[in-house]
């Protein structure tokens, strides 16, 4: 509420000699404060967030770190479930994203808009290998069929391996429990197969 007083007295308690603030129950918004990225008129000057960088993002719907270009933001921050990069070409399919691994399946997995590019198609062995439930939240269970002991190593989005051993194949589990939430990739490694999948833990 407005309350002005008449007073001969030079200065008053609680009292200023101007009335230009335009929100007086926040003393971080007044006229020459400095604007941030907050949606309020920190500086009083009728505009809210006026040059202020806002981040454009796009939806990451599957959580593999590349996101669909049909769905973007404009905001201060990065919302959740939002990315930068919109270069995904599947975004329900985590195991498809630019940069995954090729595997003979009928579908473009490296978003290059080729499917099974480079795949040797009279190769009788068509190695494959799925992983599942994705997400998990402990177990993630690894099946191929690769009739062999395979090496894996569970790896962060940015290369840093948190986990590796060994499985053996057709199926087999590994527990990643005490894994933290995230984005993860396990690669595969036997002496005639290389390959790597995405998946989520929760």
């Amino acid at each position: 509420m407005l309350s002005i007083i008449d007073t001969c007295i030079a200065e008053v308690s609680g009292y200023v000699n101007n009335n230009l603030d335009c929100e007086d129950t926040n003393p971080d918004i007044y006229p020459g404060a400095i604007e941030v990225c907050n949606y309020l008129d920190d500086n009083c000057d009728g505009i809210e967030d006026d040059n202020v960088i806002f981040i454009q993002t796009y939806q990451d719907e599957d959580g593999d770190s590349f996101s669909n270009i049909l769905i973007d933001s404009f905001a201060c921050e990065i919302p959740f479930g939002y990315v930068v990069d919109n270069t995904d070409c599947d975004d329900t399919n985590a195991n498809i994203y630019p940069g995954a691994v090729e595997i003979l399946n009928g579908a473009d997995d490296v978003c290059d808009q080729i499917a099974d590019e480079r795949i040797n198609l009279k190769d009788p062995l068509h190695i494959n290998f799925s992983v599942y439930p994705n997400p998990t939240s402990d177990v993630l269970i690894v099946a191929s069929n690769l009739f062999c002991i395979i090496s894996y190593n569970i790896v962060l989005t940015y290369g840093s391996i948190v986990k590796n051993g060994f499985i053996n194949t057709k199926i087999d589990s590994i527990n990643v429990a005490e894994l933290p939430s995230g984005f993860y990739v396990i690669e595969l490694k036997s002496l005639t197969f290389t390959g790597s999948k995405g998946f989520i833990k929760e």
